[in-house]
């Protein structure tokens, strides 16, 4: 699966499935979507409201530590925001628009 996604706006994303500072990132089982949202509502609703706007594709790593607290990141994909699905209560949903990511040299 891979789109056009030269000249996009990219910002590099490292989600973990586990929460973090209040932020909580489910992953789909076939990791083609994760729903990113906050326990705190008026953070949820803020963060929504920058974010729709944008036009940004995130390439994302997937944050892990196993449990000898080894760190570890896994690339998973680039994705898009599915401003159908995202709303200020339940948080953006990320869908995968690509599983590969070329950097060429310009």
């Amino acid at each position: 699966m891979q789109s056009n996604i030269r000249k996009k706006n990219f910002i590099i994303w490292w989600p973990a499935e586990k929460s973090r500072s209040g932020w909580l990132n489910i992953f789909s089982d076939n990791d083609n979507i994760i729903n990113e949202s906050h326990f705190d509502n008026v953070k949820r609703s803020s963060h929504f409201n920058n974010i729709i706007k944008t036009t940004e594709l995130r390439i994302v790593f997937f944050y892990n530590k196993d449990v000898l607290g080894n760190v570890g990141y896994k690339f998973k994909g680039i994705y898009e925001i599915d401003r159908l699905k995202s709303n200020a209560s339940n948080g953006l949903f990320w869908k995968r628009c690509s599983s590969e990511f070329t950097i060429n040299e310009y």
